[in-house]
This record gives structure tokens, C-alpha cells and sequence, in this order.
């Protein structure tokens, strides 16, 4: 049996048996996590809230209840998919904007135009509204915005019993005249002093646009006008990010200065515009499209991105979000802040999801359940024992895969929160590997420590800019001193580029490639002899009037003499140019065969190979592809009867050629929503927009994957906080060698409290915290099946309070 890693489909040239076979329904492989687009958090009673969030990813609504009944602290559990919202909804990754309304619990959020209701309930999604640029539930009433043209506000009110909304026949009301776009959706303000409703969006002439209603929110009629606010205090900068305190204090928000040298710049009126106080906070990275307020009109923090102020947005008062080690730090996304709860904030950070009890001065991360990971890049060792992955939140290393000791570690290499495009290991040493954002870094101890071998910052004066990043990275198989990683550069006119090591990224090189362009999407390492190797790049399709890209290029290096030597040439079978394809991604086989999926002008799936003994590349067949779609991925792979197959990925489908090279079957098509980014055979890992999944091939159907029971549970630790005891439960699917142990915020092992095989069933452990500081614990079960299978590891968070 195998198990297939879906990132990138290959092609085959032998001559094989068609087989239709299956693979299994995929299961998460552990990793949770994600890029979060926005927050919202209602009360549910006196004492517990829910918090939904929405992600970049196929899975796009998640929500997680807390209870705060216990004296002694929240517990919450794992966030959960709303069902109407997942994978399977076809949502995408794209909203932006969420609002509740608190009586019925009902949360609104717009996804393409289009404004939605939806509540925890599978079946409850009802579509509200078309064209819909903003929304805001408050107090019972829902107020949204369309462009009619001209930008205009519906309202009317919630039902508190099951969420419906009903329009006023009074509603709706111009605004503007002109229609007015914002990639991140309009905000809608309620002034909770004056009633009034605010609306703002940045401006093209003006510094920003600020309109307030002449009416109440709760009487509004078709006498309501909007009038635009004074924003000629707010000087030169243009504000993108707006928001309203509790005393009616408005907010807005920028970024001052040129990349990487910018820092979060912000304003605020408390005479609806007729003076502004402006400050630069000090603290740097990008302006978050939203800026959120605590709940106390006499004084409050206010949070923008990863800074956060101690008292209203005053000078001297911004400092940067807390974070400690064992956690990853908090980004430039959205902030909800509990306002049953006082000092409880939850933020977007470079993992997921994280929160604070302390109004931010320290946060530890809530992803348990998120299923939200955009995996970018995978690579394993020649054992398939060790494999290492990239994704838009963070460096990912397993280690011992498939068997009772698989372990997963989370690494932000020298605390670098950007997304990860590539990865790459030493296939002979586990321990050392490569990863790439916009920069390059190097561990040689299994992700324990990093350096930071290239920036891409050293160029941006040059040939790169700011949207230039390392698409990716491959090491040689047999000497894993030679790392290789190429540059994709989005923006038009600029170029792509590959740079060479052979001495582990010490020092590096660029490849000459005299006028031609090579915007990298893959790269793959082939060895020729024990000097020689040839590296293939697959290459974007770019034709933007002032430079190219295309195609397949080759680069042979040798080791006797550091040289490296580059063709742009991917020549076809009538001896001409092939120019009308974009490379996605390129694998090689055992016997030198090279296959490479992409995509042509036309936006059509396309599949080229090459056998190991020829120059001319040769296109296969499309039948069996969708008209339009764009191949993302290709492995070689097997089929039920193990002969050898090409595999490739067309938008959220799995292909496989036939023998006779006239076909592409489907194998296996994910929900809608889904892209396949990467694939990788030995066992079919599956890497896409929502996380890393397993699969295996079998030739009757679907088979049950070799994983860890369902019933093997970690519970949250009670009372959550404690002093100085809590009680530890965790459930046993079967007999079981077990470790539990304790770690501080720094990784160090605290106490080791059980250490031993413990029968199948409900378990209860004592956790004595006298002798220790206050401050946030970690306790890690491993669970290894005494018969076989896979271990099953889970962390938890425990807060000792002094």
C-alpha cells in the first residue's frame, strides 16, 4: 500500500497496465494553524463567548466558544469549521469582513459582493445581499453598504430568535454619489455617544473619506443625509485603516515611511474632524486595515496591528504586542477584543490565531482545531524517514513519519513571521535543511538554530523589489552542500533569478542568464555523474512588454571546477522554441525522465515530458483536463498495481495518465475551494490550501489510514488558571507507552509526570506547580500504541497564577 503526498503530479514514460484505482479520503496530517483575515467575538451569556474567524484558506469560517465560569480561568475547545463554511462551500480565502449580531448570535461577513447570514448550524447560510461593500451588525439593526451607483446603506433589524433580517421601508439611503471600492471591504461605524453612523474609506484626493449620519443609527429615515467630515488635519498621508473608540474618538491609520523602513503612523478627532492629533507610534511594519478599541470610555488601549497603545493612542503609549519564546509573535492582521472580559484580546499572529488575558502585553497562541495551513513546499530525505515544510505559517519539520514516534515541530527561523514559499533537506542528514521567504535560512541542527544565509533586501535597488521572494530551493541528493533557489518577482518588468552555493550557502552566485528572464516557480537537482548535474527551472509565463518568462531552462553545474552553464532553450518536437507555456512545477524519475505541468497563455492546463535520452520536449495529451485550469502540481507516482504513473493536479482535481499516453483519468478531486500546491509520492502527502493531508492508493477502493485512533484525546487542564495544583485528564484509544510532561515558556523540560505504558481508557494526572514562577506552562502527551501505529502528540497551555 502507499500513501501519496499531494503537492505536484510527474509524468511517466513506461509503458504501463491501465488500472482505475482510488485513493483514500485524505486526513489531516496534525498540522493546525493558519493565515487569519478577520476577527469578530460575541457574548453567548454572562460567562462564555464565541470567537469566529475567518481564513485564507478553502476552510473559511471557524468559530470556538470560551467559558470563563470557573474562578479559576477560561477554558476553550479546538475551533471548529462552520459547517456551511468549509472546504466543500466553495467560499474561498478572501473575507474580510465579519459582524455579529449579539442577540441571536448570528454572524453576517461578505465573500465576493455577496453579504451572508450563517450561525454554527449546519444549512444556515442564507444569502442576504448582492453587491454588498460593507457591513455592520449593532444593537439589533444591520447596516450594509452596495453601490447603486453611488454608495448607498441599507438597514432594518435582526430577529434576536433566529438571526433574519428584515429591510426599513425607509432604507436605503444615499451616501455619495460616487461608487466607491476597497479591496478590504468599507467600514461601518456607530458612534456609541452620539448614536451616530460613520462610515470611511481611503481617499484618492483627500487624505481619507469620513461621512456621519445627521440621524441616530435607531432613527434613521429618509430624511437622513451624509456629510463628509474634515480630514484636512490629517495632512499628507493617505489612511487605509479607521476606528471608533468608546468615548466616540475617531481613529485612523497609515504607514509612514518606504519599505522595510515603514512604521504604523495614526490620528484621531475626538469634533468629528475639526482637529486631528497625528503621531508616528514608533513601531514598525504595515497598517492593518482595522484599528480596535478596549470597551472603557474613561480610558482604554487601542490596537493596530502588532502595536497597541496603553491609553487612547496618546504619544508615548504605543509599544509593540508581547510575545515569549515558546510562542510565535503577533502580524500586522485584525484585533477583537472581549468586551465581557477585560484585558482579553485576540490578535492575528504568524502561526494563526493568539490571545492575551493581559490587554497584550503577552499572548500564547489558540490555534488547536484551525485547519487553515497554506502548505507552499515540502521536501523529504532519501529514508522517508524525516521531511520538512513550508507554509504561510511557518517552518514545519516531522520527524520519524509513519511510525509509532512521529513527532511534528513548528520553527519561525530567527523569529522571521513571513510566509514560506520553499523548503529544502539534506536528503543524507535530516538535520540540515533550508527554508525561504524573502530571505534564505540555514539550520544544521534540525531547526534548533538558524542563520540567515541571502536577503533579498540586499537587491531591491537592483533587479528585485519588495514583492520579489525565494519561490524555491533544492539541495543536491548525493552532496548536500550544493543548494540551489530561484526568485519569483510578481511585479511587472522585474526579474527572476537563481543563485548557487557549494558550500552550503557560505557563500553564493548568481546564474547568468544574459536577457533572459526566469521568474521561478520549481527547481529540481539532477545528477549526471559523480562531478556533473544538471538543474531544471520551471519558469512563470510572463510576457509583459518589457521582460519574458517561459518554459523549462537548464543549468549544468560540475563540481571539479564551480562552473555553471545556462540554456533558455526548451526546444519541442518540430525543433522550434516552446514559448507558450508557464512551468508550475518539474519532477524527474529514476531513469531521467523529466515530466512539467503548467499552464498556456490561454489560461489551459498543459503537461510536457522528456525522456533522459532525448532533447525534444514533447507535449501529452489533453484529453481528460478541464477546458481551462492551471496544472499546479506533478509527481511521479504509482498506480494500485504498482506500475509506475505520471500524477498532476488541475485545480482541486488528481490525474492520472493511461497507459497508452490518450487520457487523464480522475483519480481524486478535492472540495471546491481547494487548491493542490504540492505533491509528493512515497506516501501521497497532499499539500493545499487548508494543511497537509495523507492519502493511500488502493486498487479496491478506499482503505482506513494507518493513524493514531480517533479516541486518543488530550482535555484541558483544571481549574485553568491554577495555584499550585491542576489535574491533567487525557483518554488512551488503546494500550499505550506513555510520556506526559511539563515545559516552560523556553522549551525546557519542567517535570516529566508520567513516563510508562498505560491501558486504553480515561486518565487522571496530578500537577503540583508550588516550587515554580507564575507564568505560562505547556504539558505534552505522547501516546505510541503498544501494537503499532502512529504515535498520537498533542500540546496544551496551562497558566500558574502566584
Amino acid at each position: 500500500m502507499y500513501k501519496f503526498f499531494l503537492f505536484l503530479i510527474s509524468f511517466s514514460f513506461l509503458t504501463v497496465t491501465t488500472v482505475s484505482a482510488q485513493l483514500s479520503a485524505p486526513e489531516v496530517a496534525g498540522v493546525y494553524g493558519g493565515r487569519v483575515n478577520a476577527i469578530e467575538i460575541i457574548p453567548l451569556d454572562s460567562s462564555s463567548i464565541r470567537i469566529f474567524v475567518s481564513t485564507e484558506s478553502a476552510n473559511s469560517l471557524f468559530y470556538q466558544d470560551v467559558d470563563f465560569s470557573s474562578p479559576d480561568g477560561p477554558t476553550g475547545e479546538p475551533f471548529v469549521a462552520l459547517p456551511d463554511a468549509n472546504e466543500d462551500d466553495n467560499l474561498g480565502g478572501n473575507i474580510r469582513l465579519l459582524s455579529a449580531d449579539w442577540n441571536s448570535g448570528t454572524l453576517f461577513f461578505i465573500n465576493e459582493g455577496t453579504l451572508y447570514s450563517i450561525s454554527t448550524a449546519e444549512g444556515s447560510r442564507v444569502e442576504v445581499a448582492q453587491g454588498v461593500s460593507g457591513v455592520r451588525a449593532y444593537d439589533g439593526y444591520l447596516f450594509y453598504l452596495t453601490n447603486e451607483p453611488g454608495l448607498t446603506l441599507h438597514f432594518g433589524a435582526v430577529d434576536s430568535s433566529d438571526g433574519s433580517f428584515t429591510e426599513d421601508g425607509d432604507s436605503p439611503l444615499s451616501v455619495s454619489t460616487e461608487s466607491v471600492q476597497n479591496p478590504n471591504g468599507l467600514p461601518i461605524y456607530i458612534n456609541p455617544v452620539n448614536g451616530r453612523v460613520y462610515l470611511a474609506w481611503m481617499g484618492l484626493s483627500e487624505p481619507a473619506n469620513i461621512y456621519k449620519s445627521s440621524a441616530p443609527y435607531d432613527s434613521l429615515d429618509k430624511s437622513t443625509t451624509f456629510d463628509a467630515l474634515p480630514t484636512t488635519g490629517l495632512g499628507s498621508y493617505s489612511y487605509g485603516s479607521f476606528g471608533m473608540g468608546p468615548d466616540g474618538r475617531f481613529f485612523a491609520g497609515t504607514t509612514a515611511g518606504e519599505e522595510p523602513n515603514h512604521s504604523k503612523f495614526i490620528a484621531w478627532t475626538d469634533d468629528d474632524g475639526a482637529t486631528w492629533d497625528t503621531l508616528s507610534t514608533g513601531i514598525g511594519g504595515g497598517a492593518s486595515g482595522t484599528i480596535t478599541c478596549g470597551t472603557d470610555p474613561t480610558d482604554y488601549p487601542v490596537y493596530f496591528g502588532s502595536a497597541y497603545s496603553t491609553s487612547k493612542g496618546a504619544d508615548g503609549t504605543w509599544k509593540s504586542i508581547g510575545w515569549q519564546g515558546f510562542e510565535t509573535h503577533p502580524n500586522d492582521g485584525p484585533a477583537g477584543v472581549v468586551a465581557t472580559v477585560p484585558g482579553m484580546v485576540v490578535f492575528t499572529t504568524d502561526m494563526g490565531v493568539g490571545a492575551s488575558m493581559d490587554f497584550g502585553a503577552s499572548i500564547f497562541e489558540i490555534n488547536d482545531g484551525l485547519e487553515a495551513v497554506q502548505i507552499a513546499d515540502f521536501d523529504m530525505t532519501h529514508d522517508k524517514n524525516d521531511a520538512w515544510v513550508a507554509s504561510k505559517s511557518g517552518i514545519r519539520r516531522v520527524t520519524n513519519y509513519a511510525s509509532a514516534d512521529e513527532e511534528w515541530q513548528v520553527y519561525f527561523p530567527m523569529g522571521d513571521g513571513s510566509p514560506y514559499y520553499s523548503v529544502a533537506v539534506d536528503k543524507e542528514n535530516p538535520d540540515t535543511a533550508f527554508a525561504g521567504n524573502i530571505r534564505v535560512y540555514r539550520t544544521f541542527d534540525g531547526g534548533a538554530n538558524w542563520e540567515q544565509v541571502f536577503r533579498m533586501e540586499d537587491f531591491w535597488n537592483t533587479d528585485f523589489d519588495f514583492f520579489s521572494y525565494i519561490s524555491d530551493i533544492d539541495v543536491h541528493p548525493d552532496s548536500g552542500r550544493f543548494v540551489v533557489w530561484g526568485v519569483n518577482s510578481p511585479s511587472s518588468g522585474v526579474r527572476g533569478a537563481v543563485f548557487y552555493s557549494f558550500d552550503y550557502g557560505n557563500t553564493y552566485h548568481r546564474v547568468d542568464t544574459d536577457v533572459y528572464n526566469t521568474e521561478v516557480t520549481r527547481l529540481t537537482v539532477v545528477p549526471v555523474d559523480a562531478d556533473s548535474f544538471t538543474v531544471f527551472v520551471a519558469c512563470d509565463y510572463v510576457s509583459d512588454g518589457t521582460t519574458s518568462s517561459y518554459g523549462v531552462k537548464t543549468i549544468g553545474f560540475r563540481f571539479s571546477d564551480e562552473s555553471a552553464h545556462f540554456s533558455n532553450d526548451m526546444i519541442g518536437e518540430s525543433g522550434g522554441d516552446i514559448t507558450n507555456f508557464g512551468a508550475n512545477d518539474i519532477k524527474v524519475n529514476e531513469f531521467g525522465d523529466v515530466v512539467v505541468a503548467g499552464y498556456n497563455s490561454s489560461e489551459q492546463p498543459r503537461v510536457y515530458g522528456k525522456q533522459a535520452d532525448s532533447t525534444a520536449w514533447v507535449m501529452f495529451s489533453t484529453a481528460g483536463f478541464p477546458e481551462n485550469g492551471r496544472s499546479s502540481a506533478v509527481s511521479w507516482g504509482y498506480d494500485a498495481y504498482d506500475n509506475q504513473v505520471p500524477y498532476v493536479a488541475v485545480n482541486n482535481t488528481l490525474y492520472a495518465l493511461d497507459s497508452t499516453y490518450a487520457k487523464w483519468n480522475e483519480v481524486y478531486t478535492y472540495p471546491t475551494g481547494n487548491q493542490v500546491n504540492v505533491l509528493y509520492w512515497d506516501d501521497l502527502l497532499v499539500g493545499t490550501g487548508t494543511g497537509l493531508y495523507e492519502q493511500y492508493l488502493s486498487p479496491t477502493g478506499i482503505k482506513d489510514l494507518a493513524k493514531a485512533p480517533g479516541s486518543f484525546e488530550l482535555l484541558p487542564n483544571y481549574p485553568n488558571p491554577f495555584n499550585p495544583s491542576t489535574q491533567i485528564v487525557f483518554r488512551l484509544g488503546v494500550n499505550s507507552l506513555v510520556e506526559l510532561t511539563v515545559y516552560d515558556v523556553l522549551g525546557r523540560r519542567v517535570q516529566t509526570l508520567v513516563h510508562e505504558a498505560r491501558p486504553a481508557g480515561l486518565h487522571r494526572v496530578s500537577f503540583n506547580a508550588e516550587k515554580l514562577a507564575a507564568g505560562v506552562y505547556f504539558y505534552r502527551l505522547k501516546a505510541r500504541p503498544v501494537n503499532g501505529g502512529h504515535a498520537f502528540v498533542d500540546t496544551r497551555r496551562m497558566l500558574l497564577l502566584k
